[in-house]
């Protein structure tokens, strides 16, 4: 399966920043230092049809433990340790879970606020709160897809306009290889084209277009093209 993932260092990702996380430690009744990035979101494939949370944090120093729970403020659903001797710790943390069926991920991760706390090598504890909701945009329609076959020389994306999107998240790779074009636009694009010398002759490409809502939840659709001999 085509995993429409950028890098954690690349800009594109940091656009679904979509679930506004403020690191409300006072009303978890600890100190206020706060997470330098903080998300999690839903990620829903329409074309294999199974979803995945989705939760990415960064501190300034690493932590020693990272501890989440559920919307009832007592469910721990997610700890973490870290156990190098030296005491280095975690500064960033990228997780997904798996991905089965969209019913069975929105029951195992419910509507509401996920309190998320850790301490660092230091023993200064961080804390923050994220709002999870399931509102998804539709799927991406778009061309080339369906093994379609293109012109190697003139290879544009289209796509037809998501309501609700805020941004787009384009995707082009052959595994084999080992080529990869990605990029993310504003909703106020819909089409880019792709270099010619990015492609080869003859060749099957998987494609990935993902829809950004505001609330950070992502809505993907995945296809294929072939370019012409």
């Amino acid at each position: 399966m085509l995993k429409l993932r950028p890098s954690v260092a690349g800009v594109a990702i940091a656009a679904l920043a979509g679930l506004v996380a403020s690191a409300a430690a006072l009303s978890m009744g600890c100190p206020p230092a706060s997470f330098d990035r903080l998300k999690m979101f839903l990620e829903f494939n329409s074309t294999d049809v199974d979803g995945e949370i989705v939760i990415d944090l960064k501190t300034d120093t690493g932590l020693k433990n990272l501890e989440v729970r559920g919307p009832d403020g007592r469910k721990r659903v997610i700890k973490l340790e870290s156990n190098d001797s030296n005491g280095i710790g975690l500064a960033e943390v990228f997780l997904e879970s798996g991905e089965p069926n969209l019913e069975l991920s929105l029951g195992s991760y419910p509507v509401g606020v996920y309190q998320f706390s850790g301490k660092d090598s230091d023993g200064t504890r961080y804390c923050g709160e994220v709002f999870l909701n399931h509102d998804l945009l539709a799927p991406p329609v778009f061309s080339p897809s369906n093994g379609e076959e293109v012109d190697p020389d003139q290879v544009t994306v289209e796509w037809v306009p998501v309501d609700g999107a805020i941004s787009y998240f384009v995707e082009v790779e052959n595994d084999e290889l080992g080529s990869k074009f990605a990029v993310t636009v504003p909703s106020t694009v819909t089409s880019l084209d792709v270099s010619p010398q990015f492609f080869e002759a003859g060749t099957e490409y998987e494609i990935g277009v993902r829809a950004i809502a505001a609330n950070g939840n992502v809505t993907v659709s995945e296809s294929d093209f072939v370019t012409e001999s």
